[in-house]
């Protein structure tokens, strides 16, 4: 069993289609990086050039908000769900 990662609906022509995408990892950001590694296109999308997660993101790991100073360093294990969330602004 590996870590799976929800895509949500709008990036998922950068997928092939795929809603959740199966990674391995130790921590968060070893997750993210094996994600971008297979799709290269969605690392602009999610982290900026320095690896800092955009601020129209939010990640979940099983439900939990993870802070953004966590998000590279957070411990997840074999069956966890990460969830890239997007943040809707507006007024």
């Amino acid at each position: 069993m590996s870590i799976k990662i929800k895509i949500p609906e709008f990036l998922r022509q950068k997928t092939g289609g795929e809603s959740s995408i199966d990674v391995v990892g130790d921590t968060l950001g070893e997750c993210l990086e094996t994600l971008f590694g297979r799709y290269p296109s969605l690392k602009g999308e999610i982290v900026d050039a320095r690896g800092i997660l955009l601020l129209k993101w939010m990640i979940l790991v099983n439900g939990r908000i993870i802070k953004t100073s966590e998000e590279s360093i957070y411990p997840v294990k074999r069956g966890d769900v990460i969830e890239l969330v997007p943040i809707i602004a507006g007024g």
